[in-house]
């Protein structure tokens, strides 16, 4: 397609702009140079306010898996102290010598691993003793029941320091006598 060139009023040849009559193409050629000019600051300016929002877009990011990693490991944490003080527990229903009235109150303290502490501390008291419920085969002229409560509380050595307390109560049954 060939190019009709106009002359303009300065006697020169302006290309055709469609929509635009022949005498004014000048004037729509300033517009048109002009235009490109005023817009890269504007560019500038827009792009680094896009870059600005990606930045705290990122950095909320960030902070929010920092804190999911601070949460889990004190999940973790106080999961290790609640094990640690079921074992303390378990522990002191094997040893013979916990569940003697004449002893009490008694304090274990118990530690679990080498490279990461693990502590349980279990404690021993005597409440009361009772008649045997009725229906459980035991004579209440001839039995009674021990009653005992049993803390152990777990702790990690770890820089979060998990914890975790278990009471747990016990009933020995025993001759009348005891």
């Amino acid at each position: 397609m060939s190019e009709i060139n106009h002359y303009s009023r300065t006697g020169r040849s302006a290309p055709i702009v469609p929509g635009v009559q022949a005498g004014n193409a000048d004037r729509h050629r300033h517009v048109l140079s002009s235009a490109p000019r005023r817009q890269q600051g504007i560019v500038l300016v827009v792009s680094l306010v896009i870059l600005m929002i990606l930045t705290i877009l990122g950095m909320a990011a960030m902070s929010t898996s920092s804190l999911e990693i601070k949460m889990s490991g004190n999940a973790q944490e106080t999961t290790r102290a609640l094990e640690a003080a079921e074992s303390g527990l378990n522990r002191l229903y094997n040893d013979t010598t916990s569940f003697n009235t004449s002893n009490l109150p008694k304090a274990v303290p118990y530690t679990y691993g080498t490279m990461n502490a693990v502590t349980a501390s279990v404690s021993v008291n005597f409440i009361e003793y009772s008649s045997p419920v009725r229906g459980s085969g035991y004579s209440a002229t001839n039995s009674q029941v021990a009653n005992f409560d049993e803390v152990s509380e777990g702790k990690t050595a770890a820089v979060l320091g998990g914890r975790a307390t278990v009471h747990q109560g016990l009933a020995q049954i025993g001759s009348a006598g005891n």
